[in-house]
């Protein structure tokens, strides 16, 4: 990102990169129930983000995306809320 920041190749933006999977996630074994993952994105990250930031909270200006697994996560994510990204 600070590469294509220089080259002036990508608006200034906020990237959250949680610290693991289910990082809000508190109580572990919820890790495993269908759809905790998305409900801890929308309802925990998000939220806690835009409480501390100033931002857009319209979709056109949010973005997901993730790396190995965590991309056709965040693409199926993406996809089935289009609303929010």
């Amino acid at each position: 990102m600070d590469n294509l920041f220089a080259a002036k190749a990508a608006r200034p933006m906020v990237v959250v990169m949680p610290e693991s999977i289910g990082a809000f996630i508190r109580d572990l074994p919820r890790l495993y129930e269908p759809g905790a993952l998305d409900k801890d994105l929308l309802e925990e990250v998000v939220p806690f983000v835009e409480s501390r930031y100033k931002l857009d909270g319209r979709a056109a200006a949010r973005a997901i995306a993730g790396a190995a697994s965590g991309g056709s996560k965040a693409f199926d994510l993406g996809l089935r809320n289009l609303d929010k990204f």
